[in-house]
């Protein structure tokens, strides 16, 4: 049987999901869990994410998964077996790029906008710069796992995935303010105020960082050995790596960091302010003043930041 083990550096990501307790009594699981699986998945509830087992079995091409509520798993399992190319999922399902404007894309819409600012400036002023966008909703990291297993299988392999999510897009920023109108002053101020540039758009969300994961192993096969895997890929959604194909016993905690949201559109520029005419001043008589320049559009929101990698821990007898 080969073991894999990644260990890097702590690092806290704050997320927009809520931080779920689990269950003060852990179930107890005779026989073999689970008992069936649906189209080759079978998703842990909230109540089964702290459990005593006698024996965990997955299938070949088959795959846990925890439900959205499940923010970790803590498992005492007497014999946990797999087949070949088995994965247990610590990360969630990969959202869909949501196209450019950013839509309402499930779990959670790109922040709105903030409002225009309202009003218009004293006559001839320029207008004010929309307000910057919101910050990208950060991606969730991928699920606490602590595993104590009294015997490994020592045929299969199982792929233990550890991915976190994908930060969020920036929010767009806000409509800048309208110029202020024109007024007659004199003939060599002959534009109303030019209109409010956009607002910047807001920062994407960070990305989720990878489980945190520990796994107690009560005893080993002779001849067992540990072998680093491969370097971690750099983002979401990781691929099965080599360290968990085969049929020799094998496993690998692995995954990706999540990418950090895409920066935000910049908000939508305001009109100039309104032209006027008739103006009389000194010997110049009937000059206009012409209507404002509208502003520009924001900037481009910047990237969030990306995810980072958690301890991952296998610990022998």
């Amino acid at each position: 049987m080969n073991a894999s083990s990644i260990t890097r550096r702590d690092f806290v990501v704050l997320t927009a999901a809520l931080a779920g307790c689990a269950p003060s009594r852990p179930q107890r699981h005779r026989g073999i869990w689970p008992a069936s699986f649906a189209n080759r998945q079978y998703t842990v509830s909230y109540s089964e994410s702290v459990g005593v087992f006698d024996t965990i079995r997955i299938p070949k091409d088959c795959t846990i998964r925890l439900a959205d509520d499940v923010r970790e798993i803590d498992w005492v399992v007497t014999r946990f077996e797999f087949e070949e190319n088995a994965t247990l999922d610590l990360g969630y399902e990969p959202y869909l790029e949501p196209i450019d404007p950013p839509i309402p894309a499930p779990p959670f819409p790109p922040p709105p906008p903030p409002a225009q600012i309202p009003g218009r400036p004293s006559n001839m002023f320029n207008g004010a710069k929309g307000t910057r966008g919101a910050i990208g909703i950060a991606g969730r990291s991928g699920r606490k796992c602590t595993l104590t297993i009294t015997q490994m299988g020592v045929t299969g392999s199982l792929w233990i995935r550890t991915d976190g999510e994908k930060g969020w897009h920036g929010g767009k920023g806000g409509k800048g303010q309208l110029g202020g109108d024109g007024e007659c002053i004199k003939p060599e101020r002959d534009r109303a105020g030019t209109g409010g540039d956009g607002g910047d758009g807001g920062q994407g969300g960070t990305g989720g960082s990878t489980s945190r994961v520990r796994i107690r192993l009560l005893s080993l096969p002779s001849g067992t050995t540990l072998h680093p895997p491969p370097g971690p890929p750099d983002f979401d959604p990781s691929a099965r790596p080599p360290g968990a194909i085969g049929n020799d016993g094998r496993f690998a905690a692995w995954g990706s960091r999540g990418a950090g949201g895409r920066g935000g559109l910049g908000g939508d520029p305001a009109a100039g302010g309104r032209r006027k005419d008739g103006c009389h001043c000194c010997i110049t008589s009937n000059w206009s003043v012409e209507a404002g320049f509208t502003g520009n559009r924001g900037a481009l929101g910047p990237d969030g930041l990306t995810g980072a990698f958690e301890l991952v821990e296998i610990l022998g007898p």
